[in-house]
């Protein structure tokens, strides 16, 4: 999610209080315009591939448009052809079986299974595109 805090944006960001033993991976960030990606510490990046280089972390990590359908209007539901489609980890610590709304983990057709743990098509994200 974006972080919208005072003269700030971003997608992730672990203060230096929290960033020993926090480890992130399998996030999809974008910014509708340069800036700030993510930071950690008080290091900032400007890309997830700059992050990843520096850290060694978001090995999994996509930096893309996820295709929301009306983020504006607070509508995180994924549109077909988003890059969090069959691409979760679905053997991370907590993964859930539902999403947000009670809906099961599906596996949409359209979309290669790219994901990895016991279901290769679960979704980043709160919503399981159905």
């Amino acid at each position: 999610g974006l972080t919208n805090t005072s003269g700030t944006h971003g997608n992730i960001r672990v203060d230096a209080n929290s960033t020993s033993g926090t480890t992130v991976d399998y996030d999809v960030v974008f910014l509708k315009s340069s800036g700030t990606m993510m930071v950690w510490g008080s290091t900032s990046y400007s890309s997830l591939a700059a992050y990843a280089s520096a850290s060694g972390q978001e090995t999994h990590g996509v930096q893309a448009d996820p295709l929301w359908v009306d983020a504006d209007s607070g509508d995180f539901h994924l549109s077909a052809g988003s890059p969090a489609i069959d691409s979760a980890n679905s053997g991370a610590p907590h993964q859930p079986l539902l999403d947000i709304e009670g809906a099961h983990r599906i596996d949409d057709p359209a979309t290669n299974n790219t994901g990895a743990g016991p279901r290769g098509y679960d979704d980043r994200g709160a919503y399981e595109f159905q």
